[in-house]
């Protein structure tokens, strides 16, 4: 784009308009004996239209009534040479922890922290002070420190442990458990 259809663009989407300038179909075809236009879209074997191309094939389907055809080269193959992986993509992945996970290792630092016996709503309350930034986003707290806390009980977190006290309540402890080297 050069500096005046940039400054146009802008002035455009200002105004409130959806201003397209990518995706436009390979070709515009004018049947001289029908008198009839369409357009077509090619693709080399197994390669996909982009958003970009979908969303103006819409478009353009919509303003002139003429469906975008889309042509596939050697459809059953793919003769594409294979895409080099970019360093991000090649790093390994860090492994991505469950959101009730999340909130154990957070439980586990704060028993392990206070060193004494803890029931669910201690809990809360420090999790409320040490994390007002985690759970501001979070409707149901209790909910999601409960279930949390069920996976502990099952033994699904090795440092806390728990029982059930005379009058029904949980209380939640730290324990360091050592992982054989």
């Amino acid at each position: 784009m050069n500096a005046y259809e940039k400054e146009r663009y802008e002035e455009l989407k200002r105004k409130g308009y959806k201003v397209f300038y990518r995706g436009y179909p390979d070709f515009l075809i004018y049947n001289p004996k029908t008198d009839k236009v369409s357009f077509e879209e090619c693709k080399f074997a197994s390669d996909k239209v982009s958003p970009e191309q979908e969303q103006m094939h819409y478009y353009l389907s919509k303003a002139t009534g003429h469906k975008v055809n889309i042509h596939y080269l050697y459809p059953h193959l793919d003769l594409r040479k294979p895409r080099q992986k970019t360093k991000k993509e090649a790093a390994p992945k860090a492994k991505k922890m469950s959101l009730k996970q999340d909130w154990l290792n957070i439980i586990a630092r704060i028993l392990e922290r206070e060193k004494a016996n803890m029931t669910t709503g201690s809990i809360e309350d420090k999790i409320r002070t040490l994390h007002p930034q985690k759970i501001a986003h979070i409707k149901n707290l209790h909910g999601s420190i409960g279930s949390a806390l069920d996976r502990a009980r099952k033994g699904k977190h090795p440092d806390i442990k728990c029982q059930k006290m005379p009058n029904g309540k949980f209380e939640y402890w730290f324990v360091r458990t050592e992982t054989p080297l």
